[in-house]
């Protein structure tokens, strides 16, 4: 075994197996919980539409002639009643309401002024709107405010030619339906031709087909909003439309498609529940978890309420200040050549070359892979936007044949993270002692400096400074173990991009500088680093990444060869993850259990050629998650 062959190789399969459990943890928990498989029937949607009437507060309208825009009011309050779907309180008993609380009726324009004036009527949208033109021809624009937040829910604007606005109006309602609300009530007359929109099923982030209704929606391919404009009253349009925002990384227009769905029909749970989900990617948790409760405490089917139970634990376990979490894995590992023996079976002494014998042969071998690790998270301010964390894992191989290379490794880290708007700085402390045949054979003492920022809907970057001392000490095995010792200096950045709403791409670009006491072990080096993340659904996940490295070591070592090593190499590695539950079926229990088969390709060409050499890994990992909160 040489010098510096053992080292790379040990904490290479350390760095790749830790990493992989950190990065499964953390598309676990961002992952959208397993989508439900039962939707709710035609019949239990029609009956909660008739039990569930959203209350809408019609503001009289602001114009230059005040007549007009109280009758223009007067007039949308009495076609929404008149269908029979939505709650209007009447002008005076508003006028009543609101004059106890000083407010009044007319003259509002700013949204959070409406939106407090539906609180107080106890509804859940507020209509605002003006009125203007001339006797020629007239125009009315109306919104719609959530009375919850003040936002906007929807606009529109109506416009009546001719001498008689008030009958242009009514023919408008009566030929339009109620368009400007982004859903699908039709006027009475239109009810019974029309078919019930079926209730799609419950979904994840990306559903995977659109209500089975008859409906002027694309069968395949993107909705535009032009599309919904042409035909604002068509639920499934909507539907389809709130998909196509999802699949375009437009959570937020999403949303609002879907919340206008829900002004209409607010029984359809999967809808709300899809809602919901959006919400939650949008970290909106205190909406979100509104309509997750909606969803849970009704009448949905079991599955979507069991969907939406599963959303609110992990919401109340992200709204206590500690966290806990801990991981278990074990499984086994075969390695093609777990002694990185050189390709050319031989090895310089003196640039002289020798053929390999016994040990320093290649070898394949199985060993038993065991992985854990904890973390805790505080956090520290009221706004919640600082945290403390610790952490602590342990990594450990018991090889089959070649025992020599037999690992251990326990591993600490405390840091901090500040979050300012779209960017959090994380300073961190670390330590690292490993074990090789059971002989202390180097200890890491250390810390970093990462930014990590979000520029965009679908963009981030990162930036990283580390530091790390490595006190390396003599085994029987590597005698010369000591000659490493020394910092080792890291600069490190890189970017993502959210491809789709389940696949992600990134890359990166790491400068490293090794500094040891003999200068032949010391060395600078440039690496590349791709990756690839793609969420299958269903708790799949495949993960995959390419490194390509360059190291130039600063002098030649005269023992082995007169020329100055360089290394260039390249790993190549695929993860396949899926839960237990989703594999072999069975009760809750196994659902946080995550099987994952890894498998890996590394091949190092160097100028010196005892470095020269190749290997394959493959790995089967059984592995079980626990969090909790305090």
């Amino acid at each position: 075994m040489t010098k510096r062959t053992l080292i790379p190789t040990a904490l290479a399969a350390l760095l790749a197996c830790t990493q992989l459990t950190a990065l499964y943890a953390q598309d676990l928990e961002r992952e959208p919980l397993r989508p439900a498989r039962e939707e709710a029937s035609r019949d239990e949607a029609a009956r909660l539409a008739a039990e569930a009437r959203p209350r809408i507060a019609v503001l009289d309208f602001t114009g230059a002639d005040p007549a007009a825009g109280e009758k223009a009011a007067q007039l949308l309050r009495e076609s929404l009643e008149s269908t029979g779907d939505f709650s209007v309180p009447n002008r005076e008993d508003m006028a009543r309401t609101l004059a106890k609380e000083k407010l009044g009726l007319t003259g509002v324009t700013d949204p959070g002024e409406a939106a407090a004036i539906g609180r107080v009527l106890g509804a859940k949208y507020v209509v605002t709107g003006s009125v203007s033109g001339t006797g020629k021809g007239y125009s009315a624009a109306i919104r719609f405010i959530s009375a919850a937040d003040g936002r906007l829910v929807s606009a529109k604007t109506v416009t009546a030619p001719g001498r008689d606005f008030f009958l242009g109006i009514v023919n408008y309602f009566s030929k339009e339906g109620y368009g400007y609300l982004g859903a699908a009530h039709l006027p009475k007359r239109q009810q019974a031709a029309a078919p019930a929109p079926a209730v799609p099923p419950a979904v994840s982030t990306v559903p995977a087909a659109a209500p089975a209704a008859v409906s002027t929606a694309p069968a395949a391919g993107d909705v535009t909003y032009e599309q919904v404009l042409a035909n604002p009253d068509d639920i499934e349009l909507n539907y389809a439309f709130a998909r196509t925002r999802v699949r375009q990384g437009d959570l937020k227009g999403a949303a609002a498609a879907l919340e206008r769905i829900l002004m209409l029909n607010p029984s359809l749970d999967a809808i709300r529940l899809f809602y919901a989900v959006v919400l939650y990617r949008l970290d909106v948790l205190p909406e979100a978890k509104r309509e997750f409760k909606t969803v849970a405490e009704g009448r949905a089917s079991g599955a979507v309420k069991s969907e939406a139970q599963s959303y609110l634990k992990v919401i109340r376990r992200r709204e206590l200040p500690t966290t806990f979490s801990a991981g278990l894995s074990a499984g086994a590992e075969y390695d093609s050549n777990r002694n990185a023996s050189p390709l050319s079976q031989k090895r310089l002494f003196l640039d002289t070359p020798l053929a390999l014998t016994g040990d320093s042969l290649r070898k394949d071998d199985f060993s038993l892979l065991t992985i854990a690790d904890a973390e805790v998270r505080r956090v520290v301010d009221a706004s919640r936007r600082h945290e403390v964390f610790g952490s602590l894992s342990y990594f450990r191989t018991d090889q089959a044949r070649v025992a020599s290379v037999n690992l251990q490794a326990l591993s600490a880290k405390l840091g901090g993270v500040y979050k300012a708007g779209r960017y959090e700085l994380t300073p961190a402390l670390s330590w690292d002692r490993v074990l090789l045949a059971r002989e202390k054979f180097l200890v890491n003492t250390g810390g970093s400096l990462r930014l990590d920022g979000k520029p965009g809907k679908r963009d981030g970057f990162w930036a990283e400074l580390g530091y790390v001392y490595q006190d390396n000490f003599a085994t029987p095995a590597v005698s010369s173990n000591p000659e490493r010792r020394g910092p080792l200096y890291t600069v490190s950045a890189g970017a993502d991009r959210v491809l789709t709403p389940v696949m992600k791409a990134g890359a990166g670009l790491t400068y490293t500088a090794k500094l040891a006491a003999k200068d032949y072990d010391a060395y600078g080096g440039l690496a590349l680093n791709l990756r690839h993340q793609w969420l299958l659904g269903r708790g799949f996940f495949l993960m995959s990444s390419l490194c390509l490295g360059n190291d130039v070591y600063r002098e030649a070592d005269a023992a082995i060869s007169r020329r100055v090593r360089k290394d260039a190499t390249l790993r190549a590695g695929t993860t396949l993850g899926a839960p237990a539950q989703g594999l072999f079926g069975g009760p809750d229990l196994l659902k946080d259990l995550t099987l994952t088969l890894s498998l890996e390709y590394f091949r190092a060409n160097s100028t010196v050629l005892n470095y020269t050499y190749e290997n394959f890994k493959a790995a089967l990992l059984l592995g079980y998650r626990w969090d909790a909160g305090l």
